[in-house]
């Protein structure tokens, strides 16, 4: 006589855990790397808006002011020293009667740059 007792064996309770198990640990996958893609958006866009802040600074200046003369700007010319751990500087080209505005901010192994065109 055959026994026809329901339920599961326990090598199917066991294939049934490590199915799961597997699972959970390509959703745990999934969400570390969601976590550092937010971050490192989060990054760039303080760099961005950083960048944006000085343009819209520099565009308001009187065309002869001293931050907007010809050359690099090196991080010490930035009157804004809590920028850490971003470093900000520009470069200015003089063209006839413009200014070509390159802001660049950078942060450990990565920058950003925003370029304009400021007219006097």
């Amino acid at each position: 006589m055959k026994n026809s007792s329901a339920g599961f064996t326990l090598l199917e309770v066991l294939i049934a855990m490590f199915i799961l198990a597997f699972g959970l640990l390509a959703i745990a996958q999934m969400q570390v790397t969601a976590i550092r893609g937010n971050a490192f958006s989060n990054r760039t866009t303080t760099a961005l808006t950083l960048a944006q802040d000085k343009i819209e600074e520099l565009s308001g200046l009187s065309f002869d002011n001293d931050q907007l003369a010809a050359g690099h700007h090196p991080a010490g010319a930035d009157p804004d020293p809590d920028l850490s751990p971003y470093t900000r500087t520009w470069d200015i080209v003089n063209g006839l009667n413009t200014k070509a505005v390159t802001v660049t901010v950078t942060w450990p192994g990565h920058k950003v740059e925003l370029n304009t065109v400021i007219s006097g």
